[in-house]
């Protein structure tokens, strides 16, 4: 017999930003500061936890060395 599982569309769509997206995202303040807020209101629009956070840890790294990739 299988089982019911839940289909959560927002959670595979956090998880695919994460890891097919983000990884793709890398640059200066000005080539990809304002991608990264507007991904970060998409990310608090549609509760994309995983992504938002790895955002804002490129956001920081951003704001400390002035470059910033997903590694």
């Amino acid at each position: 017999m299988l089982e019911k599982t839940e289909f959560n569309l927002n959670q595979i769509i956090d998880e695919q930003l994460l890891q097919k997206i983000l990884p793709k995202i890398h640059g200066n303040k000005k080539e990809i500061g304002q991608m990264l807020e507007e991904l970060t209101g998409l990310c608090d629009k549609y509760s994309l936890v995983l992504s938002k956070k790895k955002i804002e840890q490129m956001k920081g790294k951003l704001a400390k060395v002035q470059y910033a990739s997903f590694i």
